[in-house]
């Protein structure tokens, strides 16, 4: 059966109710008549994910500062907040890390601080706080980006260092 032929035969087996293949599907083939996402497609799920993350630690932080403020007052917040924060970056990222181990540590984290602190900057200042004077609070704010770098930072460097000889063993084999 020819390339073009059988890339037919897959996508009439997959076709909807409508007997139309999903345009999903048919952004998939290749000139080569091989099903493969594209570098973009790649990308684009790649920073998805990252994206996805980064919002989990931004939105346990978040919790933790909006519900601890009403309950335990604002100074055992921001030391509760310094705790929590490196704790919430070291569970996303053994996640992450277990799951994309040729990720770049570095750029990981650096990139988990970014998008914290533009949404700290864009929305809690912007829209909760309606002031930017959170980020005079080296406890509330700096503290915890530096943690939250390190412990990823630190993070993906241990699952990668721990999957290497793995990686080597399945080599020699």
């Amino acid at each position: 059966m020819s390339g073009d032929r059988k890339i037919e035969a897959e996508q009439s087996s997959i076709a909807n109710a409508n007997g139309r293949v999903p345009f999903s599907l048919c952004a998939l083939c290749s000139t080569a008549g091989q099903m493969q996402v594209t570098e973009v497609q790649m990308k684009a799920k790649t920073a998805l994910v990252l994206l996805l993350h980064a919002f989990v630690i931004w939105l346990g932080c978040g919790l933790t500062v909006a519900v601890g403020r009403e309950v335990l007052g604002l100074d055992t917040t921001l030391w509760l907040h310094a705790i929590i924060a490196p704790t919430l970056a070291v569970l996303v990222s053994l996640v992450y890390f277990s799951r994309f181990r040729a990720a770049n540590p570095f750029g990981v984290a650096a990139f988990f601080v970014s998008f914290i602190i533009i949404m700290d900057a864009t929305v809690v200042a912007l829209v909760f706080e309606k002031s930017y004077a959170m980020f005079g609070s080296i406890l509330g704010t700096w503290f915890p980006f530096l943690l939250i770098f390190v412990a990823t930072y630190l993070t993906g460097v241990s699952v990668r260092e721990r999957t290497r000889p793995i990686q080597r063993a399945a080599r020699t084999e």
